[in-house]
């Protein structure tokens, strides 16, 4: 169970209560600076959101911003699941979803498998959130992606040409 305090600091994990930012309150030029600052940390590597992207975890670098890098176990799987649709051998995202089920022990559905299999994070980049303009950009100092760019491209094209 967790407490709060009158200051409003967590007494379990000992960290702030973070409140979350109202972009409609915010003027223009706090906007702009704090969006700034957001795409910096992120064309550096730092992932500045909760949870890590599936197939990813954290790694403190020596200033104590999280980097993201690869868990070597999803990471087999997951490039053997985009070979396996490059080489016609998954011709669905419901057979992705059975293939990423039986091999990492959690429950995927289509819609899920489409999700992780589409993400843009599996290759290096970061999509920032429609506030902040829905932008791509590619962190500069990513230490490994989840899969090689050139295989995420060939297979994503055959999913969407043959329209699966």
């Amino acid at each position: 169970m967790t407490t709060i305090n009158h200051q409003g600091f967590n007494q379990r994990f000992g960290h702030p209560k973070r409140p979350k930012i109202d972009w409609a309150t915010l003027s223009p030029d706090e906007k702009r600076r704090l969006r700034a600052r957001r795409m910096e940390n992120l064309a550096d590597g730092n992932y500045n959101h909760g949870v890590p992207p599936y197939g990813y975890r954290f790694k403190r670098d020596k200033y104590g911003f999280r980097q993201l890098i690869p868990d070597p176990k999803v990471q087999a799987i997951v490039c053997d699941a985009y070979t396996m649709v490059l080489y016609a051998e998954m011709n669905s995202y419901r057979e992705l979803a059975i293939y990423l089920t039986s091999k990492l022990g959690k429950k995927f559905y289509p819609a899920t498998a489409k999700k992780l299999f589409c993400d843009m994070r599996n290759i290096g980049y970061y999509v920032l959130p429609p506030e902040l303009g829905g932008k791509h950009i590619k962190a500069t100092n990513f230490e490994q992606t989840l899969v090689p760019e050139k295989l995420f491209e060939q297979a994503v094209r055959r999913t969407l040409q043959e329209c699966w």
